[in-house]
């Protein structure tokens, strides 16, 4: 029968491991277990923390757990570059935090992992997928949250609790999981990643809207975090880098792409929910391939794409051919001929096309004066602004406001009548 004070030191020992878990695993993202000092406990927990990893480094007989002392902090890391943090317990236990890289296993990552291990090339999928299951954190935080576990755990104030470092350099075979399927499903999802990436710089939203249902089915089991909403969050930021980065190859101006991947960025970073981000992916694709529609240059040569993308980014300038033509690095001549060419427009007719085009969104919002949206837009006269907008819209800008409002109201008055 256990006395008391084994009680105590048991109902102390849960406690500040609870403590120590909680911390660990939702703000972290490492797994976090606390388990017997005995051979079989502790292969059992490699094994389930570690399933794609065929290794003799994290063994039993390897890590000598035996020899660890108490109130010390055990660092180990193998040549894969997988870390451990264990500390030893009183009552013969084990708090095993791990395992984590400390680095982002980007292609780097994994190419440094395959010369150091000499890796075939044919096993880089399997590595990438291996590493890509594991939470990246800083052996500093981790460190730091295994001495405040030790302290409470000992009723001590300090927290300068020594650290071990064992490094296994025994060279070994990674062994890729022998299960085909998955595999087949890291070749799936790359599949669908690229056929959803393919709708969106063709501006199609409603296909890649459909592909990314699929998607999100695909990655739902590739974890990288213990809190759901974490890991979720982790997936949405890999979404808005996808989608940057696949509007840029539609040609479109960093000008452009900035400020909402950036404002994505914000929105993630502050839902609350998986609801939350679910919604905001949704509106993410819709939102870039709208970016792709309006902004797309890829059809034109590299001058002419640099000679838009000027004027678009001083719109409210003034705007002469031979400064355009010397940002795009060719005479006036040149340019004129080569826009005319390629657009059916000379310069100066696409100029008032897209100042008009900026004008017309903006006199949507009725707080602005149609002088200030004039001047705005590049134009110093308002009378000349009026004809070039009557022109190029069929009517004055004051009245295209007014059927603005209009709609706006009609629209307004549509949606109170299907509540």
């Amino acid at each position: 029968m256990m006395c008391d004070s084994m009680w105590k030191e048991v109902i102390l020992m849960q406690s500040a491991f609870e403590n120590a878990r909680d911390y660990v695993e939702v703000l972290l993202n490492v797994p976090a277990r606390l388990v017997e000092n005995s051979k079989s406990a502790l292969q059992s927990c490699l094994a389930e923390l570690l399933p794609l990893y065929q290794t003799e480094a994290f063994s039993v007989e390897a890590l000598h757990v035996a020899s660890f002392d108490e109130k010390k902090v055990y660092l180990l890391k193998d040549q894969f570059h997988v870390c451990f943090i264990i500390v030893k317990c009183p009552g013969e236990k084990l708090a095993v935090f791990g395992p984590y890289i400390h680095t982002t296993p980007d292609s780097a990552f994994c190419q440094q992992a395959m010369d150091e291990n000499h890796i075939s090339a044919t096993q880089l999928a399997s590595l990438s997928l291996f590493y890509n299951r594991l939470p990246v954190c800083r052996h500093s935080a981790l460190i730091s949250a295994a001495r405040i576990f030790i302290s409470h755990l000992y009723g001590e104030t300090r927290r300068e609790f020594e650290v071990v470092e064992i490094a296994y350099a025994k060279k070994q075979t990674f062994v890729a999981e022998e299960n085909s399927s998955n595999m087949r499903q890291l070749e799936q999802r790359y599949e669908l990643e690229n056929a959803f990436l393919m709708e969106v710089e063709n501006g199609n939203s409603e296909e890649a809207i459909r592909i990314y249902r699929r998607l999100q089915s695909e990655v739902s089991n590739l974890k990288r975090a213990s809190d759901p909403v974490r890991n979720r969050k982790n997936l949405t930021i890999i979404l808005n880098t996808l989608l940057r980065k696949c509007v840029e190859r539609a040609k479109v101006h960093p000008f452009h792409i900035d400020t909402i991947s950036t404002n994505f960025a914000h929105f993630i970073e502050h839902a609350n929910s998986i609801a939350q981000l679910n919604e905001l992916e949704f509106k993410m694709t819709e939102t870039y391939v709208r970016l792709i529609q309006r902004y797309t240059l890829r059809e034109y040569s590299p001058i002419v794409r640099k000679a838009m993308n000027y004027i678009i980014i001083n719109l409210s300038s003034e705007l002469r051919l031979s400064d355009i033509a010397r940002a795009s690095g060719v005479s006036p001549n040149y340019l004129s001929a080569l826009f005319n060419q390629e657009t059916g427009d000379s310069v100066s007719a696409y100029i008032n096309q897209k100042r008009i085009s900026k004008a017309a969104e903006l006199l949507e919002n009725r707080s602005t004066q149609i002088q200030e949206i004039a001047f705005y837009v590049g134009f110093s006269d308002l009378n000349y602004f009026t004809r070039v907008f009557r022109t190029i819209k069929g009517m004055p800008p004051g009245e295209y406001r007014k059927k603005c409002i209009e709609k706006q109201y009609t629209v307004g008055r549509d949606d109170l009548g299907t509540l």
